[in-house]
């Protein structure tokens, strides 16, 4: 059902699995089988040991931080020789370092979205700004023929204290409707800029988890024989 999206899914998420939140996800075939299995109790069970990131090129949720948390304990459960665990320390560090790749490229994306989504919300308000003035210059406008009207019919002025008042009624409801404008501006910009502190947040922490996990790896690829050579 979801070939498209799935076959961009990386470090072997060969998978596309949909929450019970609705939310679709990139995983691998364990994680998907996880999920079938205990339902939203296995969503729980892997976002505690896999973190989100989001693929660069669907948008979507993936899952690939479990594959590696795998990975790592593959590594403390393995009784192999000292020269398969430096394999597969090295592995690891060119997997970790990939993902920190894809990470910076993520934070790129998210910056890039950064202005184009507060002049969005400016040009938006501008519109609003413009029609609202519309709308009173047209008001005004039939006021004043209105007022030309009535006074060809009775051949005398209505009273200016009758046009002033329309005028006045007017531009509180227009000034009512640009405060407005202004309210919801600073709402959208706020929610705008709280979003991206909150993406940015994540993917620092992402970063965080990663370079620790880096470290780990690194330290596994040069284990000695004997603690010596």
């Amino acid at each position: 059902m979801y070939k498209n999206l799935s076959k961009h899914g990386r470090f072997g998420d060969t998978e596309m699995v949909k929450t019970s939140s609705g939310s679709l996800w990139h995983v691998n075939k364990l994680e998907k089988k996880l999920i079938e299995e205990h339902g939203e109790l296995g969503e729980q069970m892997l976002d505690y040991i896999s973190p989100s990131t989001i693929n660069p090129k669907t948008g979507k949720e993936e899952k690939w931080l479990a594959a590696a948390a795998m990975f790592g304990l593959g590594l403390m459960q393995s009784h192999g020789s000292t020269k398969d665990a430096r394999a597969q320390g090295r592995e690891q560090m060119r997997f970790l370092d990939d993902s920190l790749s894809s990470l910076n490229e993520s934070k790129e994306t998210l910056q890039q979205t950064l202005a184009p989504s507060l002049t969005i919300a400016k040009e938006k308000a501008k519109r609003t700004y413009a029609s609202a003035s519309q709308v009173f210059k047209e008001n005004i406008g039939k006021v004043k023929q209105g007022k030309d009207l009535m006074t060809k019919k009775m051949g005398f002025a209505r009273g200016p204290q009758d046009n002033d008042e329309d005028i006045k009624l007017y531009r509180e409801k227009a000034q009512t409707k640009l405060e407005d404008v202004d309210i919801k501006l600073t709402e959208t910009l706020s929610g705008v800029l709280s979003e991206f502190e909150k993406q940015k947040f994540d993917l620092d922490s992402q970063r965080l988890q990663l370079e620790n996990q880096r470290k780990m790896a690194e330290k596994q690829s040069e284990q000695k024989y004997f603690g010596i050579i």
